[in-house]
């Protein structure tokens, strides 16, 4: 059972403050023409009411690799108990020219971890 009343409003609230702190590190990043990978456990769906990671792509430009090599179609869960993907890499545009491999591996491939293994080679 998940968090309910005042702790969700808290952890939302915590949520979009860490959203609204990656926008501002990432765009400071990316202005000093240097670039950025990011791995997250965002536990929301890219298409989740709360809009926090779709918000972070928005306001950056990061794109979602795994999510361009494969398409959105039939995405995997990431956690076990989960029914959407809420595991995500995002990179800045500028990195793409130099990725190499990028995929999602099946539960209990490499580790014994309640979410599954993504990862980026570039």
């Amino acid at each position: 059972m998940g968090p309910t009343g005042k702790t969700r409003t808290r952890i939302s609230k915590r949520f979009e403050r860490m959203i609204e702190d990656l926008i501002i590190t990432i765009n400071n990043i990316q202005s000093t023409s240097h670039q950025a990978r990011l791995i997250i456990d965002a536990n929301e769906s890219f298409n989740s009411p709360e809009k926090g990671i779709s918000s972070l792509v928005e306001h950056t430009g990061m794109i979602n690799p795994i999510a361009n090599k494969h398409r959105t179609r039939n995405e995997p869960t990431t956690h076990k108990s989960g029914r959407k993907r809420m595991d995500f890499i995002l990179c800045t545009n500028r990195l793409t020219p130099f990725i190499q491999l990028c995929d999602i591996l099946p539960f209990v491939f490499i580790t014994t971890s309640d979410h599954i293994c993504i990862y980026i080679y570039t």
